[in-house]
């Protein structure tokens, strides 16, 4: 059987697949705060179907990479079924956004993540979705994976300055 095909969402909107693999498009920008202006070199954004929103595409797309990881657990681990029944209704959902987005996008990632079924609808639930600008994921990923021990990370904009130093211990 061929796995690329059978792992497929069926309602795949923003996402082209190409030699079975899928490759997204940048349906998140249109979260992105209308003040901040694209500079994709030409690139346009794919368009939404017209019955779906952003953060509808979002979701369906949060949706199939949950299911996916669902899947690989249970049916890869020896006590899958069991592990994920113990976790299930506790995940905590640490989702990334570009440097500059604030409260508002964070607000429709959110809601794209309660759209897919991740968290429920109360205050419980929405606790459990947190966010990390690309930035500091890319910095942390740096520092965790042994790339640098020490690194200086300088975030400069109009009117604001902020200055992070990592150092790892382990």
């Amino acid at each position: 059987m061929d796995k690329g095909r059978a792992v497929r969402p069926p309602n795949c909107f923003g996402i082209r697949w190409v030699a079975h693999r899928c490759v997204r498009t940048s349906f998140k920008l249109r979260l992105r705060p209308k003040s901040m202006k694209l500079d994709m070199n030409g690139m346009k954004l794919s368009h939404l179907p017209k019955s779906k929103a952003a953060i509808e595409v979002f979701g369906d797309f949060l949706k199939y990479l949950f299911r996916c990881t669902r899947s690989f657990i249970v049916e890869s681990h020896a006590d899958g079924a069991s592990v994920w029944k113990s976790v299930e209704n506790d995940i905590q959902f640490v989702l990334s956004h570009p440097n500059g987005w604030e409260g508002a996008q964070q607000s429709k990632m959110r809601k794209a993540a309660i759209h897919a079924g991740l968290v429920p609808n109360t205050d419980e639930g929405k606790a459990r979705v947190r966010f990390v600008t690309e930035g500091e994921a890319s910095l942390h990923a740096c520092v965790l994976s042994g790339l640098a021990d020490s690194v200086l990370a300088v975030s400069a904009f109009p009117g604001s300055f902020r200055l992070r130093v990592e150092r790892s211990f382990f």
